[in-house]
């Protein structure tokens, strides 16, 4: 719940006034509320409501989940102390159902019992939807009624995540304090985004990008850990397969989707001053599918060391692909054999980089390559280590690519290219 809906038609601002006056009628209070508070009150059902209603069409109701800590209200429209008023005259009007989180067992947490502070969720009841009836308005078209606000600036920092035994807990959102920097990383993204939400898109939606940087708890962070840029929104872009992407048009005109080939392999390289090993598969082991190879990396290099046996998203990656691989060929019995194509490996536990500063350090290149695109007039939209263009802008798209982290990482860059014509991508 993040208060990024609003009420867009006549219909949807007559229902939250009408809830409004509902829910300041029926509560009990000793005193008069200020006129600023009243202010802030009304402004709040809007956002709560708007986020509660907002994807009805889709599945029915969806639970929603927020923080109920003070810092994580720090930066948002609503304040605590009013997000728990309105919640409660919510809730005492049967109009929503409530879990609350922190640690306890409950529903949300993957293992299904205890789950440490997770944050509490939220449901909008049958009351409320049978309220929104009244108005006009089906349950099958609340997002023609309740759209989405576009966000142009958006930065989020994340701590480290840390492990639970088996589960993976990701790393918790952490406050951003002002400074020179994050007012500079704000300024560069919101450039991007107002090119962006200038174009015409079928096929999908763009309510903007954002940046997430991680292990920000870390000592050495200073902005340059993850800072991946991700589309805003519940069902966007970036969640659709490959082939799906490619039915998007931009402008009218049909898309092609560039990725870099081997990303954190190369830039690693790059970063390490090693020379890439010959060939023109990256990955080409003798004897050793490639699908194993990249497996093996993939697993590694989001890792903090070596793993002592396959992980099981490694297996699971390989069985996808159909690949039978020998029982004899481990996690560790492969291990020398990449050492010895690939040196650059050998030091990973001590090399003083992680998984975080390769996204950094891509992602910094990704967002370099879409301001010169910018300047031809080529918007790009980013799906992590590759870009969506325009079919036209292909040529002008490769170009760019290698000379910017040709020159960022001083190693050979490739990439792959997909389009409707030719799904199947191939070597540039």
């Amino acid at each position: 719940m993040a208060f990024n809906y609003y009420p867009h038609s006549q219909a949807a601002e007559a229902f939250c006034k009408d809830l409004t006056e509902e829910l300041l009628n029926k509560e009990i209070r000793k005193r008069k509320r200020r006129a600023g508070d009243l202010v802030n009150f009304k402004k709040a059902v809007r956002l709560i409501v708007s986020d509660l209603l907002a994807h009805l069409d889709r599945d029915g109701p969806e639970w929603l989940y927020r923080s109920m800590r003070n810092d994580a209200f720090a930066d948002s429209p609503v304040k605590g102390d009013t997000f728990l008023n309105v919640i409660k005259e919510l809730e005492r009007s049967n109009y929503i159902n409530v879990v609350k989180g922190g640690n306890l067992s409950m529903p949300f947490s993957n293992s299904g019992a205890y789950g440490p502070g997770l944050a509490s969720r939220f449901y909008a009841s049958e009351a409320l939807v049978e309220k929104l009836l009244q108005f006009h308005i089906g349950s099958d078209a609340t997002s023609r009624h309740f759209r989405r606000l576009p966000s142009l600036s958006e930065v989020r920092l994340k701590s480290s995540s840390v492990r639970q035994g088996r589960e993976k807990i990701s790393g918790k959102a952490m406050r951003i304090l002002p400074s020179d920097k994050i007012k500079a990383i704000k300024a560069n993204l919101k450039e991007l985004n107002m090119f962006l939400y200038e174009q015409e898109y079928d096929g999908m939606e763009f309510y903007g990008l954002k940046r997430i940087f991680n292990e920000g708890d870390r000592s050495d962070f200073h902005w340059n850990m993850g800072g991946r840029l991700y589309a805003i929104g519940e069902s966007h872009y970036q969640w659709l397969k490959k082939e799906k992407r490619l039915d998007i048009k931009i402008n009218q005109e049909p898309v092609v989707e560039i990725d870099i080939n081997a990303s954190f392999l190369r830039i690693l390289h790059g970063l390490l001053s090693y020379e890439l090993p010959t060939g023109e598969d990256i990955y080409a082991m003798e004897e050793i599918h490639r699908e194993v190879v990249k497996s093996w990396f993939k697993c590694t290099l989001g890792h903090t060391g070596f793993h002592n046996k396959w992980p099981p998203k490694a297996i699971e990656s390989i069985q996808k692909a159909e690949i039978k691989r020998p029982k004899s060929l481990t996690y560790k019995s492969l291990k020398p054999l990449i050492f010895n194509k690939y040196p650059v490996l050998s030091g990973w536990p001590n090399c003083g980089i992680r998984w975080s500063r390769l996204m950094y350090e891509e992602s910094e290149g990704i967002i370099e390559v879409m301001h010169h695109l910018n300047k031809h007039n080529v918007p790009a939209l980013p799906v992590h280590a590759s870009l969506i263009v325009p079919s036209s802008a292909k040529e002008l798209t490769e170009t760019t690519f290698r000379s910017v982290f040709e020159h960022r990482f001083g190693v050979e860059f490739k990439f792959d290219v997909s389009s409707k014509v030719c799904l199947m991508p191939y070597l540039l």
